[in-house]
This record gives C-alpha cells, structure tokens and sequence, in this order.
C-alpha cells in the first residue's frame, strides 16, 4: 500500500529548496555588490573638501571619529595607522585604537581610503 501520510506535503515547508536558497543568496548578494559598486563610483572626488559631504555620499553615519580619521588620513596621506591614530587623538583624546581601526577598514570599503 502506498503511504499517504501528510510528511511529503511537509517537508517542502520545513527545508528549504536549493532552488530558494540560492535565489536569496543572490537576492542578498545583490545588494552588498551594488552599494561597493555605487559607492567607490561616487568617491571619485577628494574627501579632503568636505569629509562630512563625502561620508554621506558614501551611505556611511557621520560620526565624530569617521570624520577625524577622514582628517587625519588626508592631513598625513602616506602616514602609518599609529600616525594616524595619534592624529586622531588630538582632537578626540577618548577615541580607542580599535575605533580607529573599524573606521580605517569602513572607509576603505566604501572606496574613501586605499591602502
């Protein structure tokens, strides 16, 4: 006798197809490429002008240490992260090396910055 039990309707429920889950891979894909895309096409000019205009063309929060590192690094183009960070440190004496370090790899990201 066949089974004609309600597990087989189920299980298209509980598991995802491999079908959906590359569908949402590339639907979430999408949106990390088009924003590096979008973001590093737009920061063609230089951040030195205004670093809160170029933070906010690039999508990115203004922060005070954003901005500060933006300073910095454009104060001191081919400077060291420990020059940068003490640059930093002059105008925000509170600022964590670690803050320093997500704001140097945030802009970098974005196209801000080049290593």
């Amino acid at each position: 006798m066949p089974k004609t039990s309600g597990a087989v309707g189920r299980s298209t429920f509980l598991r995802p197809t491999v079908r959906s889950r590359s569908w949402a891979t590339l639907f979430l894909d999408s949106f990390k490429k088009k924003r590096q895309a979008v973001s590093v096409a737009e920061n063609r000019q230089r951040p030195e002008s205004d670093p809160t205009a170029a933070l906010r063309n690039s999508s990115l929060r203004v922060t005070k240490q954003r901005v500060a590192v933006l300073d910095a690094v454009c104060a001191n183009q081919h400077a060291d992260t420990e020059t940068v960070i003490h640059a930093v440190r002059e105008h925000l004496p509170d600022v964590s090396h670690q803050a320093v370090y997500d704001s140097l790899r945030t802009l970098t990201e974005v196209g801000l910055v080049r290593c």
